[in-house]
Protein backbone atom coordinates (compact mmCIF):
# COMPACT_ATOMS: atom_id res chain seq x y z
CA UNK A 1 0.00 0.00 0.00
CA UNK A 2 0.83 3.34 0.25
CA UNK A 3 3.17 5.27 2.41
CA UNK A 4 1.09 8.54 3.77
CA UNK A 5 2.76 11.83 3.62
CA UNK A 6 0.70 14.90 3.08
CA UNK A 7 -3.27 15.33 4.44
CA UNK A 8 -5.80 18.12 3.89
CA UNK A 9 -8.11 18.78 6.67
CA UNK A 10 -11.99 20.49 6.40
CA UNK A 11 -13.77 21.83 8.94
CA UNK A 12 -17.07 22.43 9.56
CA UNK A 13 -17.90 24.17 12.88
CA UNK A 14 -21.29 25.37 14.33
CA UNK A 15 -21.68 28.72 15.81
CA UNK A 16 -21.04 28.55 19.37
CA UNK A 17 -18.71 25.39 19.68
CA UNK A 18 -15.47 26.72 22.66
CA UNK A 19 -12.40 27.82 21.85
CA UNK A 20 -11.25 25.46 24.42
CA UNK A 21 -12.96 22.58 22.17
CA UNK A 22 -11.00 23.75 19.19
CA UNK A 23 -8.04 23.89 20.73
CA UNK A 24 -7.81 20.57 22.35
CA UNK A 25 -8.78 19.70 18.26
CA UNK A 26 -6.02 21.08 17.14
CA UNK A 27 -3.80 20.49 19.42
CA UNK A 28 -4.78 16.25 19.26
CA UNK A 29 -5.00 16.28 15.14
CA UNK A 30 -1.03 17.75 15.25
CA UNK A 31 0.12 15.07 17.69
CA UNK A 32 -1.31 12.33 15.43
CA UNK A 33 0.16 13.84 12.51
CA UNK A 34 3.37 13.91 14.26
CA UNK A 35 3.04 10.38 15.32
CA UNK A 36 2.16 9.32 12.04
CA UNK A 37 4.98 11.12 10.79
CA UNK A 38 2.57 12.98 8.18
CA UNK A 39 1.67 17.09 7.61
CA UNK A 40 -1.13 18.64 7.21
CA UNK A 41 -0.72 20.58 4.55
CA UNK A 42 -3.87 22.50 3.30
CA UNK A 43 -7.09 22.86 4.58
CA UNK A 44 -10.67 24.56 4.94
CA UNK A 45 -12.83 25.90 7.83
CA UNK A 46 -16.84 27.07 7.57
CA UNK A 47 -18.41 28.21 10.26
CA UNK A 48 -22.39 27.65 10.34
CA UNK A 49 -25.14 28.73 12.53
CA UNK A 50 -26.34 26.90 15.18
CA UNK A 51 -28.17 23.65 14.79
CA UNK A 52 -27.19 22.94 11.02
CA UNK A 53 -24.65 20.72 11.79
CA UNK A 54 -24.16 18.20 14.91
CA UNK A 55 -20.91 20.89 16.85
CA UNK A 56 -18.23 19.82 14.36
CA UNK A 57 -17.71 17.78 11.60
CA UNK A 58 -13.78 16.91 10.18
CA UNK A 59 -13.17 15.89 7.01
CA UNK A 60 -9.62 14.77 6.00
CA UNK A 61 -8.02 13.17 2.51
CA UNK A 62 -4.37 12.01 2.58
CA UNK A 63 -2.02 12.02 -0.55
CA UNK A 64 1.08 9.48 -0.45
CA UNK A 65 3.11 7.66 -2.36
Amino acid sequence: GAVPLYLSCSVIIEEGIEVETLRRIARSMAEAAAEANVMIVTGDTKVVHHGQCDKIFINTSGVGV
